[in-house]
């Protein structure tokens, strides 16, 4: 007798006229009795499924077929490897983190809830607005489908110059490292990038006559009509010009300037706090008299500020005073080689820089005023202006020339002219 399939049998449903009725009965579970009886499985599944159906053939072989057929069917150790490993990936897949949540998590580790706009604003327009715009329009919608070749469309989707697009690249490696320590994905896509090429930009800075022309056109770019103190508004404008002009601040800095930390050292000099180094030590910037005197003549907006209310954000407050100053710059109507000059903010900060390296200030002293954080950040902007770097270099160059002895050229000389003695031949001596 064959062995039968644990849990699962066929029997025989026997008529009455059949002639092992009368022997077995109306069920028979014997496999050598063969007659022209339906055949049927019955008992209890591999999954737990309980059965007892018909075979639907009279044949015993048939029948057994079809118990191997039920039995595969319901048993989940015996199905296709495919089948198994396409249920593990999805079990993984609902697992995995996806964009938005990584993002989110990201965003919420590294600042939480306090968010200052002049923080964060890179990473939200690079994460927030472009990745996520962007994995919505690939239809990506798990962390791990972004590999190399994604992460590598998307930088190049951005369209920025050489210097922002390794800045931006910057960030998004910062973004996977921090998925990548927990464990959200194996590696980080972003370490691969390329990085772009960068075309330096000569640093432009307003010369001292076009300064002066900004400065005249502070009262005749606007026509104010009235409002809280327009009276001294276009005086205002002049003082934060100046300011800017001569500290090297950015506007939102000059914007949350304290007014407590405008004043005079000992020896009368007027210093302006900017910030604090790592040693706790403050750094101070001098100021022309002149400068001061111009912003404290200036009622102050506020008892704590020269130039803000001290209501709402301060980046509402920069917003307004771009506004204006443009308003000056497009009054002022500069022009270089007979070409209107492009103005912007930042110009006040690089006339700073390149006045102090053109007077003669060391490269590392305007590298600590400027607030950078390495001297290679200054070195990339403002080298070309270090008039004291190169003529150390043309000095350090020189050191040996007086070990230079310059040989004297030799003196005209003529041909020398070998000429034969004057030998008689043979046959003239043999005469002779």
């Amino acid at each position: 007798m064959s062995r039968r399939p644990q849990g699962l049998y066929i029997f025989t449903r026997h008529s009455t006229d059949c002639k092992h009725y009368s022997e077995h009965g109306e069920t028979d579970r014997t496999e050598n009795r063969r007659c022209n009886c339906m055949k049927y499985i019955a008992g209890t599944a591999p999954d737990g499924t309980r059965m007892r159906e018909s075979t639907g053939t009279t044949s015993w072989e048939r029948a057994r077929k079809e118990l191997l057929r039920r039995f595969a069917k319901h048993d989940p150790t015996n199905k296709p490897l495919f089948e198994l490993a396409n249920k593990a990936a999805a079990e993984e897949l609902e697992t995995q983190k996806t964009v938005v949540e990584a993002v989110a998590d990201y965003m919420q580790s590294k600042y939480g809830t306090n968010r200052a706009y002049e923080t964060v604003k890179q990473e939200v327009t690079l994460l927030e607005r472009q990745l996520l715009q962007w994995c919505k329009e690939q239809g990506l919608l798990r962390l791990s489908e972004l590999d190399l070749d994604q992460v590598t469309k998307f930088r190049n989707s951005w369209g920025n110059n050489g210097a922002t697009s390794n800045r931006k690249a910057s960030r998004l490696r910062s973004f996977f490292r921090y998925c990548e320590r927990r464990r959200w994905i194996s590696d980080n896509p972003a370490e691969l990038l390329e990085p772009s090429l960068e075309r330096s930009v000569p640093t432009n800075a307003f010369r001292p006559d076009e300064f002066a022309k900004v400065l005249d056109a502070t009262y005749v770019s606007h026509e104010w009509q009235g409002g809280r103190d327009f009276k001294c508004r276009a005086d205002r404008i002049r003082a934060l010009l100046l300011f800017m002009r001569w500290t090297g601040l950015a506007i939102i800095d000059c914007v949350r300037f304290p007014r407590e930390h405008l004043k005079q050292n000992s020896h009368g000099i007027w210093t302006v706090q900017l910030r604090r180094t790592k040693n706790g030590r403050h750094v101070y910037v001098a100021i022309p008299t002149d400068v001061a005197q111009a912003v404290l003549a200036v009622p102050a907006m506020s008892e704590g500020y020269f130039f803000w209310t001290g209501n709402g954000e301060p980046q509402t407050a920069c917003k307004g005073w771009r506004r204006t100053l443009m308003k000056v710059f497009r009054a002022a109507k500069l022009k270089r080689e007979n070409k209107p000059l492009r103005c912007h903010l930042h110009m006040l900060r690089d006339t700073f820089a390149v006045e102090k390296l053109q007077a003669g200030a060391a490269l590392e002293e305007v590298s600590l005023l400027l607030g950078h954080s390495s001297v290679k950040i200054t070195e990339r902007h403002y080298l070309p202006w270090d008039s004291r770097r190169q003529d150390r270099l043309t000095r350090a160059a020189m050191v040996d020339f007086e070990q230079m002895h310059t040989p004297k050229p030799p003196k005209g000389r003529k041909a020398r002219v070998i000429r034969m003695p004057n030998v008689k031949p043979a046959a003239q001596v043999a005469e002779g």
